[in-house]
């Protein structure tokens, strides 16, 4: 038999998403599995559909429960719940391809790896259909891996998920996220993969990263997207303990992108949380920024990007105007 896969979905009221997420996990064709519904204190009938799936599936759904304390801390709690060789994380909002698994496990396998890795692509739409270009595989070894990891965090949007991997358990022994902080995944990762010895990358869309309405990336900045400051300043201390290619330089990019980042934010969705005060709110990441700016000149960054930090360096109407006429269009 092939060895068991335990599965961590953090749940909270997601009441309307659940059972899309789960029922794309019990069709996997890879079938020996364990997914464990870690409710986080949901005030909707989250647990009561998560608990419903349990009496259908003991054998494959555990429902954990806790207080609200957070993604990252019922993440963590599926993690010493975990039973089996080997750990995925899929968000309760989205869904994987019936063959994510199996495909994540192949490849691993295939190539003696730690680590294994698909694409994830994001929409607003369910059902999807999924077009796959044809399969590109590389592996990636020691250093390489965090260089790669870091080259594609700079430049790509959810590139940093843990949601595209499988991971040997033994690869996570000890290691667990940072609690009461949003975007834990991005020095979480970072370290999963500096104990990792081989990478393996297909470059298959496995996984779907629902972007409905209620996104939090499609809402408007909240207080607590300030706690991009504090992963991009995790990552920053360790990628400077490195030495081999450009990690070291591409932290101090990650590090000089949040500002930028938050801004765009703004420029796009606005502000969504009415105890922040906006004024100086945008003041005080313009100030970010204009000090960032040399290095964000010098990263691989899209000159679209470079011009458009230049521009908020100044200010933020501009891009504002353009981005509400281009909606319009």
């Amino acid at each position: 038999m092939y060895p068991k896969i335990s599965i961590i979905v953090p749940v909270y009221n997601v009441e309307e998403y659940i059972g899309r997420c789960v029922e794309s996990l019990l069709c996997q064709t890879y079938t020996n599995i364990e997914i464990l519904l870690v409710n986080d204190g949901s005030i909707d009938n989250s647990l009561v559909i998560c608990k419903e799936f349990e009496s259908k599936y003991p054998n494959v759904i555990k429902v954990l429960n806790q207080e609200n304390k957070g993604q990252s801390s019922a993440r963590n709690y599926g993690l010493r719940n975990a039973t089996g060789e080997f750990i995925g994380f899929v968000d309760s909002d989205d869904w994987v391809e019936k063959d994510m698994y199996e495909h994540l496990f192949h490849i691993l396998k295939k190539f003696d790896a730690d680590v294994s890795q698909i694409e994830l692509i994001m929409s607003n739409r369910f059902p999807l259909e999924v077009k796959n270009p044809q399969e590109k595989l590389v592996l990636y070894k020691g250093k390489d891996i965090l260089q790669y990891f870091m080259n594609i965090t700079t430049t790509t949007t959810g590139s940093y998920s843990v949601c595209r991997c499988l991971f040997k358990k033994d690869l996570l022994n000890d290691l667990y996220f940072r609690e009461g902080k949003i975007n834990e995944d991005i020095d979480y990762k970072y370290i999963a993969l500096s104990r990792a010895k081989k990478l393996a990358v297909s470059n298959q869309i496995k996984y779907i990263y629902f972007q409905g309405s209620n996104s939090t990336t499609r809402e408007g900045l909240r207080q607590k997207d300030f706690d991009l400051y504090d992963a991009a300043e995790e990552l920053y201390k360790l990628t400077q303990k490195e030495s081999y290619g450009t990690i070291r330089f591409l932290g101090e990019v990650k590090k000089a992108r949040t500002s930028f980042s938050l801004l765009s934010k703004i420029v796009y969705y606005g502000f969504a949380d009415d105890t922040i005060n906006k004024k100086d709110t945008i003041k005080k990441l313009k100030s970010d920024l204009r000090k960032d700016l040399g290095t964000l000149l010098k990263a691989p960054l899209g000159i679209p990007r470079k011009i458009l930090a230049v521009i908020m360096t100044i200010s933020i109407n501009l891009p504002r105007l353009c981005f509400r006429l281009f909606r319009f269009l």
